[in-house]
C-alpha cells in the first residue's frame, strides 16, 4: 500500500489492537491521533494535531465512544480534508440512525463513510 497514508484516530482498548493488526497488515508506518493518552505502539506515528492528520490521510480508522465524537472529530473537520478522496472505517459505536446522517455528510463532500462498529448503540435522549 506504498504512496497511501492509513491514519487512525481512537487508540483505547479496542483501538489500539486495531491499530496494530492495520500496520501490520499495510506493512507499513500508520499515522494517529489520540486526544488522551500516548501508547506507543510499533509502526505509529503520532501526529501532534488532528488537522495535520486528517490533511494527510487517504484512508482513516476511527475507534471513538460514539457519534457525538465522530461529528466532532470529523464532520466539524471536512474542509481539513482538502477535496480530496478520502475513505473512512468507522468502528465507533454509533446510533444507526446517526450513522446514516453522518454518510449523508460525508458523501456530499465525496469522503467514503463504512460504517462497521462492534457495537450498536441505543437511542439516547
Amino acid at each position: 500500500m506504498k504512496n497511501i497514508n492509513v491514519g487512525f484516530i481512537g487508540l483505547g482498548n479496542i483501538g489500539r489492537i486495531l491499530a496494530k493488526n492495520i500496520s501490520c497488515a499495510i506493512n507499513d508506518k500508520l499515522l494517529a491521533w489520540e486526544r488522551t493518552k500516548i501508547y506507543p505502539l510499533d509502526n505509529v506515528i503520532y501526529i501532534n494535531k488532528l488537522s495535520e492528520l486528517l490533511s494527510k490521510i487517504d484512508i482513516l480508522f476511527m475507534c471513538v465512544t460514539d457519534h457525538t465524537s465522530v461529528f466532532k472529530l470529523i464532520v466539524r473537520n471536512i474542509s481539513l480534508f482538502n477535496k480530496r478522496k478520502v475513505t473512512i472505517i468507522d468502528h465507533s459505536t454509533c446510533y444507526y440512525k446517526s450513522s446514516i446522517k453522518i454518510h449523508q455528510i460525508l458523501k456530499s463532500h465525496s469522503i467514503e463513510y463504512i460504517d462497521m462498529p462492534f457495537t450498536r448503540s441505543i437511542q439516547r435522549t
